[in-house]
């Protein structure tokens, strides 16, 4: 049983799609076809069923993920552990984070990074997904949310207060929201359903109730620079103050219940790589210098 099948085959459970497992994997269709079809033939079972909604495991590949999974664990660990010996501070580090957190801070590492570490690649994926360090999607993260699994190593960055926050342009316009008035009047930007597990039913501790949702969107980059436009006022982390003198800090008093946390979390394994420390370092920097 070859390895490279055993990617194909998690390829196209995750993705449910012979195009999209070959896109992942950076393979044409015609192989990832062919190895699978190998695999099936190998281990004398079909492993998956085609259907309208796209792949699906039938009992054997069921029977077959968990080992499949193990295999892709170890394999990934093997390699993590065979390249900390590499104390060369060169190569690829792929690190995952927000779009504003991009923008705002790693950005400013990569520039530092270029000057002291030219022959360090950094490649950075921007989502609201949570990507899986155990199965490499990603060297860094940079999030928000602090993970639970037992294999990584988590590190607090920092964390701010969240305030709410609009524009003179807006202010002019709608004037100054009133407490008790659950927003009557006023229009406000929100995250979409799903984006995050803080956003409820206030904004920094007052009903919203009575508000018109101006927008709601689907990442924190995309609600700071709406509120920042002037056409909807928000919660964003008072950092951003700094950034952008455009924002002004309403009733400074209140805010949410919750800090906006931040955490830098790799892999144990990736810990041991000189280049992936040293990225780790420089990105550290930046935000204590923040």
């Amino acid at each position: 049983m070859i390895w490279d099948d055993i990617r194909v085959f998690l390829a196209i459970y995750r993705t449910g799609a012979i195009r999209d497992a070959a896109q992942r994997l950076t393979m044409d269709q015609t192989t990832v076809t062919r190895r699978l079809n190998n695999l099936e033939k190998t281990l004398d079972c079909k492993l998956f069923l085609r259907t309208q909604d796209g792949y699906i495991l039938t009992p054997a590949g069921i029977n077959a993920l968990d080992s499949a999974e193990r295999m892709e664990r170890d394999a990934v660990s093997f390699k993590r552990l065979s390249e900390g010996v590499n104390s060369e501070l060169c190569g690829d580090v792929v690190l995952a984070t927000t779009d504003t957190l991009a923008v705002d801070f790693i950005l400013p590492a990569l520039k530092i990074l270029r000057e002291k570490y030219p022959n360090i690649r950094v490649s950075v994926k921007t989502s609201t997904r949570i990507l899986d360090l155990s199965r490499r999607e990603a060297d860094i993260a940079v999030r928000t949310l602090r993970p639970e699994q037992g294999d990584l190593i988590v590190r607090r960055l920092t964390e701010w207060e969240v305030g709410l926050y609009a524009t003179q342009e807006y202010l002019d316009k709608y004037g100054m929201p009133v407490v008790g008035t659950h927003f009557a009047g006023h229009e406000v930007a929100i995250y979409q359903k799903g984006i995050t597990s803080r956003q409820g039913a206030t904004l920094v501790g007052e009903s919203r109730k009575e508000a018109k949702i101006a927008a709601e969107l689907d990442s924190s980059f995309m609600l700071s620079t709406f509120i920042c436009s002037g056409l909807a006022l928000g919660e964003l982390p008072d950092y951003q103050a700094t950034l952008y003198p455009e924002l002004i800090r309403l009733w400074p008093e209140k805010k949410r219940k919750k800090n906006y946390e931040v955490w830098l979390v790799m892999h144990t394994d990736s810990a041991q790589t000189a280049r992936v420390r040293a990225v780790v370092n420089v990105i550290a920097e930046v935000f204590e210098q923040k």
